[in-house]
């Protein structure tokens, strides 16, 4: 056992330190939700930075499905 971890020290140190950082953004993201904090403003409307791009309808308009024909209200 003791061979094992010598021969993988460097590894299994820096999947250590992988793992904590990793950890620690989660926690951060996840008091940042709580706390109400978002990565952006909130107003989709002016957004181009996503993938959206200020296209995303209100709730209750008429929507295009994938095949083209429009359906009112929610997918």
């Amino acid at each position: 056992m003791l061979t094992f971890l010598r021969e993988n020290a460097g590894t299994i140190i820096t999947a250590l330190v992988l793992a904590g950082i990793v950890i620690f953004v989660v926690r951060v993201m996840i008091r940042d939700r709580k706390d109400g904090k978002r990565s952006c403003g909130g107003n989709c409307g002016a957004c181009m930075g996503c993938g959206g791009g200020g296209t995303v309808p209100p709730a209750g308009r008429k929507k295009r499905s994938r095949s083209g024909k429009t359906d009112i209200g929610p997918e």
